[in-house]
């Protein structure tokens, strides 16, 4: 394989899964260390974002409802991004090795697009602290159905692909 730009995106995408696998390890240290009560000497609070720190002294406390949904959010978030991730670099693979139009990229991206619409499910819903309590906020981020989108598209795509790949094949 002579293409770097195929190498350099194989190379990103398995640090990316590091990164992401790394993260998933930190959360859950975190989490469970806010559960067994243990103190890492720095503040921070729990979001549907991750983790935000603070200043010492600026901590916010938190209700178990709020915590545990944010790290579960944050938890799912980053297991499905793992799972995109795998499914990237078995699809670039498979173009390395020159076999782009198989059926398993077919089912590769079906299953991404699948995973874009997960996220985009996952993350429609928020808890925010209130003055009195927990407030459930909507929000319809529109990148994960258009990645969704996309991935559908390019299924039908290396579906063509595939059919005309393997008429040339009994031609031959």
């Amino acid at each position: 394989m002579n293409n770097n730009i195929l190498k350099l995106s194989l190379v990103t995408v398995r640090v990316l899964r590091v990164i992401f696998f790394v993260l998933a390890i930190l959360l859950c240290f975190f989490f469970i260390s806010h559960l067994l009560g243990i103190p890492l000497g720095i503040q921070y609070i729990w979001t549907d974002s991750g983790l935000s720190f603070n200043k010492e002294g600026e901590g916010i406390e938190q209700s178990f409802l709020h915590l545990t949904f944010s790290f579960a959010k944050n938890l799912i978030q980053i297991l499905i991004t793992l799972l995109l991730l795998s499914r990237a670099i078995k699809i670039i693979e498979s173009i390395k090795h020159l076999k782009a139009f198989v059926s398993e990229n077919i089912l590769h991206f079906k299953k991404m697009g699948a995973f874009f619409i997960m996220l985009f499910l996952v993350d429609l819903i928020s808890l925010l602290p209130a003055n009195s309590g927990t407030m459930v906020h909507l929000e319809a981020k529109l990148l994960y159905p258009i990645c969704a989108l996309v991935c559908f598209l390019l299924s039908e795509i290396f579906t063509e692909g595939n059919r005309l790949y393997e008429e040339n094949e009994l031609t031959v």
